[in-house]
This record gives C-alpha cells, structure tokens and sequence, in this order.
C-alpha cells in the first residue's frame, strides 16, 4: 500500500509540474503553436 501511494504521490507531482510549465507556455507563447512552428519548420507558420 505504501508503494502505490508514493508512485500516485510522484505521478501527481509531474502531472503538477506539467500543467504548470504548459501555462507558462502558453502565456508567453502565441495562440498559434510555437512548437509546432518549431518542430515542423518546413510547414508555413499558422499565420
């Protein structure tokens, strides 16, 4: 039992961490994908 609950502990913990780093993203980031831009550099930008 105590194993579960430290691996749901950890995995909330990156969850956390994921949600917060997307919204700085997102904020700092235009409503168009930067990191779509960036990935797929051969694609047009989305504006």
């Amino acid at each position: 039992m105590k194993e579960a609950k430290k691996e749901r502990k950890i995995f909330f913990s990156i969850y956390n961490t994921i949600g917060v780093v997307y919204n700085v993203i997102r904020k700092h980031m235009n409503t168009c994908s930067y990191v779509t831009e960036s990935l797929l550099r051969f694609h047009q930008p989305c504006s």
